[in-house]
């Protein structure tokens, strides 16, 4: 891994609080960025369990220098929460549907930023640019 990081290649752990994701991942490889499981975020009203986890996630990336992306924002309410938090960036269809690689490439070219108050987002890029820094 250190070898991508001089490469300039940044990595990121995807579907970070469900699933496979670990703890241990987190002192055993240098990421990037950690990508918040979209279960956590997602639905209509987060509850206050799940906007725990989501403090918690963000504040333990904080510590450790690894910024994160929040999946699944498909409300004002989460959006607005995410940003309370301070999460470096989101993605979902609140702030963006999925776009073609040709509307992605327009947007490039005309140096088109793709922010919303303060959340970059991230949806169509990770799939073309791997985890790359907007």
């Amino acid at each position: 891994m250190k070898i991508f990081s001089k490469m300039g290649i940044h990595l990121a752990l995807d579907d970070y609080g469900a699933g496979d994701s670990s703890l241990s991942y987190l002192g055993h490889f240098k990421f990037n960025r950690i990508k918040i499981d979209r279960s956590i975020v997602s639905g209509h009203n987060i509850s206050s369990e799940q906007s725990i986890i989501l403090e918690t996630i963000n504040s333990l990336a904080r510590s450790l220098a690894i910024k994160t992306v929040a999946e699944g924002i498909e409300t004002k309410q989460q959006l607005e929460l995410i940003q309370d938090m301070q999460c470096a960036m989101g993605q979902g269809f609140y702030i963006s549907q999925s776009l073609s690689e040709d509307k992605l490439l327009e947007l490039m070219k005309n140096k088109i930023k793709l922010i919303v108050t303060g959340v970059c987002q991230t949806s169509c890029l990770d799939h073309l640019v791997t985890h790359s820094q907007l």
